[in-house]
């Protein structure tokens, strides 16, 4: 389900957001959103020509955020990401938006997602890597780089670009507001503090990574990763 929680996670759930939007060109034509849940990057896709959510029936989630995107939810057609009920070849995009943590054979959903791509098509998909555990008991996986460019490479896709969504200090801070706002007592006092901590933390992330980045060191301690692959065009016959 395309769903990151509100209040501790705002710094992620933006710059997610802005990355969506930096490679939204990509998407042309028929988009297909696997996990669709309330279609909440919609809005980013206004290029393409039509727009299909697809998802399982949100009303099997327990707690009270996943309700809430049940009761908001956009889905035009019933389906599993294992099991796409669509003919190969017929979309120009698919897009999956932090949905491959939450399913149990996520090498099989790539590959799914691959086969209902048109040559020359493109995957956008996002997932965690150190994110806490969400929407118990179906969160079964954590990403790293270099397991999604397995997945996407297994799968017969090329990975085209990859974005690391915050780095040490963004993770740090998302994962501190967590246990503020789930743990400590005086919750309208702290609600107010974990917007501050993350504004800070942001400004504080970018100045980090750059620096790094300027010595030479890449940033290993990634919150969530974004990544754009393609479908190989086909040969054409000499």
């Amino acid at each position: 389900m395309a769903k990151l929680k509100r209040g501790h996670s705002f710094l992620v759930r933006d710059r997610l957001r802005k990355d969506i939007d930096k490679v939204s060109s990509y998407a042309k034509g028929y988009l297909l959103d696997v996990g669709c849940g309330s279609k909440p990057y919609f809005y980013l896709f206004k290029q393409v020509d039509e727009y299909i959510g697809m998802d399982i029936p949100l009303d099997i989630y327990e707690d009270k955020e996943s309700k809430a995107v049940a009761r908001k939810s956009a889905i035009d057609v019933y389906g599993s990401a294992l099991d796409i009920p669509f003919k190969s070849e017929s979309f120009d995009a698919v897009v999956c938006f932090q949905v491959l943590e939450h399913l149990p054979e996520p090498a099989r959903a790539v590959s799914e997602m691959a086969r209902c791509l048109k040559p020359g098509g493109h995957l956008i998909l996002s997932t965690n890597f150190l994110w806490p555990l969400h929407d118990i008991p179906y969160d079964f996986f954590r990403f790293t780089e270099f397991g999604l460019k397995y997945l996407i490479e297994k799968s017969g896709l090329t990975l085209k670009q990859i974005e690391k969504e915050l780095g040490f200090v963004g993770t740090l801070a998302c994962h501190l507001c967590k246990f503020i706002v789930t743990v400590l007592p005086f919750r309208a006092f702290w609600k107010i503090m974990v917007v501050v901590i993350q504004i800070f933390a942001g400004w504080l992330d970018r100045v980090v990574t750059d620096y790094m980045k300027s010595i030479g060191k890449e940033e290993r301690t990634v919150c969530n990763y974004l990544v754009v692959a393609q479908k190989p065009k086909e040969k054409k016959e000499v």
